[in-house]
């Protein structure tokens, strides 16, 4: 569906609404769209499922810490300066993603932390990974993640 700016807000709205109900409640609502607007109704249903299929994993203000070689065994269980690696949760070309939390007490934060394969690390994958960190450190969205370090 392309969206158009109203479309978006409409879209929108009625996003930010289902997504605080549940069960029955969210049901109906989405019975009464689908009557009302069938192409607004599809796109809900699509963008709602995938909300739900993310849970929560985002809404804690999660970081990213860019630049570690990932062992093959992996990370979970292990310390990263002052972060306990929780559990891996993506993984792709690069390098694995993991979630982590602040281990020392200091300030209580749920981070990501993304990796590059050992011994995938050659010159061209390190600049890449690079120039991707610089992206992300110049990004300051609520829906983006934060460069941390």
């Amino acid at each position: 569906m392309t969206v158009d700016p109203n479309q978006w807000q409409l879209l929108k709205a009625a996003f930010d609404e289902l997504n605080q109900l549940v069960g029955e409640a969210r049901a109906a609502r989405l019975e009464r769209l689908a009557k009302d607007d069938a192409s607004l109704h599809a796109e809900l249903v699509g963008l709602l499922a995938a909300s739900d299929s993310v849970g929560d994993r985002f809404e804690s203000g999660a970081a990213l810490a860019v630049g570690l070689a990932t062992p093959a065994a992996g990370l979970a269980g292990q310390h990263i300066d002052h972060w306990q690696v929780v559990r891996e949760i993506g993984h792709g070309g690069m390098g694995a993603v993991y979630e982590a939390h602040r281990s020392d007490d200091q300030y209580t934060k749920r981070v990501a932390i993304k990796t590059i394969a050992a011994g995938r690390g050659s010159e061209a994958l390190l600049r890449r990974f690079r120039h991707e960190r610089q992206i992300l450190a110049r990004l300051e969205h609520p829906n983006i993640a934060t460069l941390l370090d």
